[in-house]
């Protein structure tokens, strides 16, 4: 680099020439730096048809022009028109000539995504395209479209709303939530006022509720609740003792009470069987081993059923809570020796379960209440014990069973006619007849005598009912 002369040298016949000056520099370095601005596209509304085009800015700072390889957006939702663009970049000047916009029909949601620009120095630059789509609202359900059904008659719930469809939801006034639509009927309403509306999508906000009347129908008189308790042979008096609301709400189903309301009659059945014949071993066993040595003569087989109108009776195992059921003492079993305390109880067995229910005794009545929730096999168990605490069969003491949930019989219960009870009366009998001998007073004799036939008539007579009950 520097300044240098030039001229021709001198010769024979020439002088040397004027010298030309000449000045060398150095030629500075070519350069290729390209940036892209970002790109933000207003936001649109599904269901958009057009997006304004916008232009992809390129620029170079560079020292010479540069040349453009390729362009390429990372997401394929929008799209670069290279139709009229042209691939050079003017050194310090822009490059608008290509262009971008989004695709028609994109879903709604937020893009972004990352805009390249390769040139001819394999160097790249990029830029941020940003795009959002908002949710379109629906209309409001087309109130011709809309039809209602009214219900049947007052407090039914078979009221209908007919022409909607899978892509809308109703609810009833004061409702909180929506309920979708399964098909173009919504069956199973009561009277009153309800919401229909297009459900939210993915594209779609909810849209404005059309309100529709489900009519009630005509008053109609309700259906009349009764109880039957039928016995077979040998079975001691049973009822029930709840109220017909009470065994509508413990019994019923929810779908029994409407059909109550439609007037639908509905009787339900206590169907009583005495199976001390025909019940098995096992179950015998069974509860044996649970009652710990109490005497039990009385096994009875309780289902519940119920009848509509004249239909088909059908069985009920189960109920929603416990209702109240009152037993009479069979005969046999009634306590008549105020020398003795005898306690009952009830067993249950439900699907081989043995339960001791607490009852509640009636000595005036001779009977047993207890409360149960389930049907099936049910015994009367009993056991004796001396009002003094000792047994007069043995002379040793009996153990109390009030801890059990007995029920206590202390002057009342039973023409037992075992052979220790048979055994205690002669005890009671020879007792008095010792007291009047030593008296000498004769009508004491006489008493005596008259009380001694008038128990053996009792105990005879009572031999002859328990023999009947077994056969």
């Amino acid at each position: 680099m520097g300044e240098y002369y030039i001229r021709y040298k001198e010769t024979d016949e020439y002088a040397s020439s004027t010298e030309l000056r000449i000045q060398i520099g150095y030629k500075e370095e070519r350069t290729y730096t390209l940036s892209v601005d970002n790109i933000v596209f207003d936001s649109q509304i599904y269901g958009y048809e057009n997006v304004p085009v916008q232009s992809i800015v390129i620029i170079s700072s560079g020292n010479t022009n540069a040349m453009i390889k390729r362009i390429w957006v990372e997401n394929d939702m929008f799209m670069i028109d290279e139709s009229n663009a042209l691939p050079e970049v003017e050194a310090g000047k822009s490059n608008l000539t290509y262009k971008i916009r989004p695709k028609i029909g994109i879903a709604a949601g937020e893009y972004e995504t990352t805009l390249w620009i390769e040139y001819d120095d394999n160097a790249t630059a990029s830029s941020n395209i940003q795009f959002s789509v908002k949710k379109s609202i629906y209309p409001c359900p087309d109130v011709n479209q809309i039809s209602t059904v009214s219900t049947s008659y007052e407090g039914c719930n078979d009221g209908q709303i007919i022409g909607v469809s899978e892509q809308m939801e109703y609810k009833r006034a004061g409702s909180e939530e929506y309920i979708p639509c399964s098909g173009n009927t919504i069956s199973g309403l009561y009277a009153g006022k309800y919401f229909i509306r297009y459900r939210e999508t993915e594209n779609f906000e909810p849209g404005q509720p059309l309100e529709v009347i489900v009519e009630e129908g005509e008053k109609r008189q309700p259906g009349k609740v009764e109880t039957e308790v039928e016995f077979t042979d040998l079975v001691p008096d049973l009822k029930i003792n709840n109220d017909i609301e009470a065994l509508t709400t413990l019994i019923l189903s929810d779908i029994d009470r409407e059909l109550i309301q439609s007037g639908n009659d509905v009787k339900i059945y206590l169907d009583v069987q005495n199976i001390s014949e025909s019940i098995s071993e096992k179950e015998k066993e069974l509860i044996a081993e649970y009652i710990k040595g109490y005497s039990v003569d009385c096994y009875l087989d309780i289902n519940m059923f119920k009848q509509f109108n004249e239909g088909e009776k059908t069985q009920i195992t189960e109920l929603n809570g416990k209702i109240s059921i009152t037993v009479g003492i069979p005969e046999p079993l009634i306590n008549r020796n105020s020398n003795i305390k005898r306690e009952y109880g009830i067993i249950r067995i439900h699907n081989e379960e043995v339960e001791l229910l607490p009852v509640q005794y009636d000595g005036e009545r001779q009977t047993l209440t207890f409360e149960t929730d389930k049907f099936s096999i049910y015994a009367i168990i009993y056991k004796d014990s001396a009002i003094t605490g000792n047994d007069p069969m043995n002379g040793t003491d009996i153990e109390d069973g009030s801890d059990w949930g007995f029920g206590s019989g202390e002057t009342e219960t039973s023409d037992d006619v075992s052979s220790d009870l048979e055994k205690l009366q002669e005890n009671v009998d020879s007792s008095s007849k010792e007291r009047a001998v030593n008296t000498g007073d004769k009508n004491n004799i006489q008493l005596y005598i008259i009380g001694t036939i008038v128990s053996v008539f009792i105990i005879m007579n009572s031999w002859r009912k328990f023999l009947r009950m077994k056969e």
